[in-house]
Order: structure tokens, then sequence, then C-alpha cells
């Protein structure tokens, strides 16, 4: 009888352990990215100057954003957001991270599993750009990329001698077709020569063109 009752005693006391261990941790899902802005869709972007000032738009989706960590938003590797953001949401599903809701930056979400979020982007120069974004769930990382091309805007600027010959036909439109080749002709050599308006291409300095013409007139083409 005692060693029954100790063969019992026994497996109560396995099944005690069983009952009382803490449940497994539940399984990690991965959050779903999606990029919105800037993307490849739309073909090159054509930008009028550098730096240009742009931003990263994207979306999170997961059932519980409290759970997330490790958020990173890198462009060709480098992180635009001052390194990855440890803990980006509140224990109520809410933006919390500085990077994400400072002036610059935006971040919105439903209290629950969805956040809209754009941080800025300083474009330096024309080229191919890969834009990441990540983060995790435990160990599980959800993740979206984009590969966008920029390029400069290509602006036609009139050239110096074409400035010159508006400005001569607004202030002076009686002048002789003598007169005005001659100005014309100075305002071209000064412009092929020695580039005095501005680098071939433009933008050209206007105001110093009309000056010149007014100095030819009084000087050189009388």
């Amino acid at each position: 009888m005692k060693r029954i009752f100790s063969l019992f005693t026994s497996l109560a006391l396995v099944a005690a352990i069983f009952v009382m261990a803490p449940a497994e941790h539940a399984k990690a899902d991965q959050p779903t990215l999606e990029i919105t802005s800037p993307t490849a869709a739309g073909g090159t972007i054509f930008v009028p100057s550098f730096p240009y000032n742009s931003s990263v738009s994207f979306n999170i989706t997961h059932n519980q954003l409290q759970n997330l960590n490790v958020l990173k938003v890198l462009v060709n590797g480098i992180t635009i957001v001052g390194g990855d953001i440890g803990s980006p949401f509140d224990n109520s599903n809410l933006c919390k991270n500085p990077n994400l809701t400072s002036v610059s930056s935006s971040c919105v979400t439903n209290g629950s599993n969805q956040a809209s979020v754009t941080v800025p982007w300083v474009v330096n120069g024309p080229g191919n750009y890969t834009i990441t974004v990540s983060v995790k769930h435990q160990g599980d990382t959800g993740e979206d990329e984009e590969l966008v091309a920029v390029a400069l805007l290509a602006v036609e600027y009139p050239a110096p001698p074409a400035v010159a010959n508006a400005y001569i036909k607004s202030a002076y439109a009686k002048l002789t077709a003598g007169r005005r080749g001659c100005v014309i002709s100075a305002i071209a050599t000064e412009h092929g020569q020695n580039e005095r308006y501005g680098p071939k291409g433009g933008p050209y300095v206007e105001s110093l063109i009309q000056s010149d013409v007014e100095y030819f007139l009084a000087t050189t083409c009388q």
C-alpha cells in the first residue's frame, strides 16, 4: 500500500508541476509594413534643386502596436530617424518616440493595430536610393523596400543674348537694327567667352545683362 500511495503521490506532483508551469509565450507574428511614398511606381522623381527636402511615408499593421520594437528607417543603409527606435509605441498603441512625433515628423494610429508614419528625408544629390523600413515583434521582422531614382528637373533658361533682345524690345522699341545687333553681339561674346552672366545652362543674372545692354548702348554701340 505504501508503494502504491507513493506512486500516486509522484504522479500527482508531476501533474501539478505541469499545471503550475507558466504558459509558453505567444508565438511572434510578423508585422506588415508598406512604404507609401516615395515609390518607384511613377518612375524617376524629378526635383528642382539639391539638397531637396523630401519625406518617407509608410504604414505599419500589427495586432498590437505596443508589442513592436526596433523600428528602422534607412536610405542606402543609413538611418534617417536618428538610429533604431527601440519602442515606437506606448501601452495604449499610440505613437511614443519623439523621433516620430516631432515637428517635422508625423505619426498617427487607430489606437490598436495600424499606424501611418511620415519622417523627413533630405536628398543631397541625384542617384538611385534604396529605402528600407523594418520593425520587429520579438524575433520576427516585417520589412518593406523601395528603390527610387532621383534626378534634377531640366529647366531651360533663355540665353543672355535672348534676354538682352527682350530687354531692348521693351525699353528701346525704336532702336535701329544696327545698334540692336551690336549690343546682342557684345552680350553673346561676354556670355560665350567669359560666362559673365553665369555658367552656361543658367540660371543667368538678368539684372547684369540689362545693365550691360545700357553700357554697350552708351559706349560700343552708339
